[in-house]
């Protein structure tokens, strides 16, 4: 019985000595994820630079996010501010925190139905992809991932990231806030127009306050 428990402990510390290794490998270095199609040339094109690819569900932590994909009203719920899910939302917080965002603009719904789309809609969406632009966002064709290889880090912005607070409805809600109390707002946050709607409907006050 000794001698079974003892060859459990050492299967155990094996299988866990491999899950730390594992963890190391995939958070050492530079990362970048793709949110969409994953293109072998785009995973190359990092690959070569010394960045890991982060598989997964997580947009907040790599350095590099790349979009292949995006959804027709995706584009405007961004650039006005209006996330719809917890995706466009990390989205959102990596421009707050100025974070790299790549957009193959091929993948984007807008430009695909653009010439089948009613003519005085176009400005509203164009509206957005530039204001997307002024945020950060990089729209680039395929072609930008055959340029010369990406040095590990050189896509990130070389100026401290300004910490910015995105206030979404779903955070106003957790806070459990009931009718007349007072929800203070503080320069470093940004407040969603649908919180804002939600705080005036629930009759919530908002104050303003220095940081």
């Amino acid at each position: 019985m000794e001698q079974i428990e003892k060859i459990i402990q050492l299967v155990t510390d094996r299988l866990m000595d491999e899950l730390l290794q594992t963890k190391t490998q995939i958070t050492t270095g530079p990362t970048f994820t793709i949110l969409g199609k994953s293109e072998d040339y785009i995973v190359r094109y990092y690959k070569q630079g010394g960045y890991q690819n982060q598989v997964g569900t997580d947009f907040d932590s790599p350095e590099v996010l790349v979009i292949t994909e995006m959804p027709l009203f995706m584009l405007t719920r961004l650039s006005h501010l209006t996330p719809n899910n917890p995706t466009e939302e990390a989205i959102l917080n990596r421009l707050l925190k100025q974070q790299p965002i790549i957009v193959l603009e091929e993948g984007i719904e807008y430009m695909q139905k653009k010439s089948h789309i009613s003519k005085s809609m176009i400005p509203t969406f164009e509206k957005a992809k530039l204001e997307l632009q002024k945020w950060g966002v990089k729209f680039v064709q395929p072609q930008y991932f055959q340029n010369d290889v990406v040095t590990a880090r050189n896509e990130q912005v070389s100026t401290p990231p300004k910490k910015k607070q995105l206030i979404t409805a779903r955070t106003i809600q957790s806070l459990n806030l009931h009718e007349g109390d007072i929800f203070e707002v503080t320069p470093h946050m940004i407040v969603t127009a649908l919180a804002k709607d939600y705080l005036k409907d629930q009759n919530i006050l908002i104050e303003k306050r220095d940081a």
